[in-house]
């Protein structure tokens, strides 16, 4: 019933996070089966936190569990289905910091070996700063060459806030050069073969 409700939730409010929903239950359902949810204790929280890091997972991918299961027995107790809830402490995510970065030099030593199809799209996400996947679905109906501008639309926001990109320079002539490479039967700014 608690599990069924959190899949309702995520789906009546759209939330983004709804294809990771199944990856975050199919560890919750492998510890915690053959449990209530009423006799689920915090001791039994903390017990499947040790056996996850004893697995290798990530604080922060224990953390999107753990909220999982936090949010399962919130809904519970709103649709007062439960009265107690166990407490969930999440964990400390500060040595979670991303790595990666290349300077300048060495960014075109990379794009220097890159196949031709992967050059633009690559030089787009080091100059912007983009996450690949709204990259990816970047439409040209996003594109406003006239104002010099790309309108990320909220759905390929990180932030559910849509974001104007100001188009000038190396980016400008780059966001040109796709548009003007563009597929009508494609609608993706960047594509390979269409």
């Amino acid at each position: 019933m608690v599990v069924k409700q959190l899949k309702l939730d995520y789906k009546v409010n759209k939330k983004r996070s709804i294809d990771s929903l199944g990856f975050y239950l199919k560890h919750l359902d492998q510890h915690f089966k053959g449990f209530k949810a009423i006799e689920i204790r915090g001791s039994d929280v903390l017990e499947y936190v040790a056996k996850r890091q004893e697995e290798g997972a990530a604080n922060s991918s224990i953390n999107r569990e753990l909220s999982t299961l936090k949010r399962a027995f919130s809904l519970a107790r709103i649709a007062e289905d439960m009265v107690y809830q166990p407490h969930i402490q999440l964990l400390d995510e500060s040595d979670n910091v991303r790595q990666g970065f290349v300077n300048a030099a060495e960014f075109v030593k990379l794009h220097d070996n890159l196949p031709r199809y992967l050059k633009p799209i690559i030089e787009f996400l080091y100059l912007t700063g983009m996450r690949s996947g709204a990259a990816k679905k970047l439409e040209h109906k996003h594109i406003d060459l006239e104002a010099k501008v790309i309108r990320l639309p909220i759905e390929l926001s990180n932030n559910k806030k849509g974001l104007t990109i100001p188009l000038r320079g190396r980016l400008l002539s780059l966001v040109q050069e796709a548009w003007n490479n563009r597929s009508l039967e494609c609608p993706y700014l960047f594509h390979y073969k269409g």
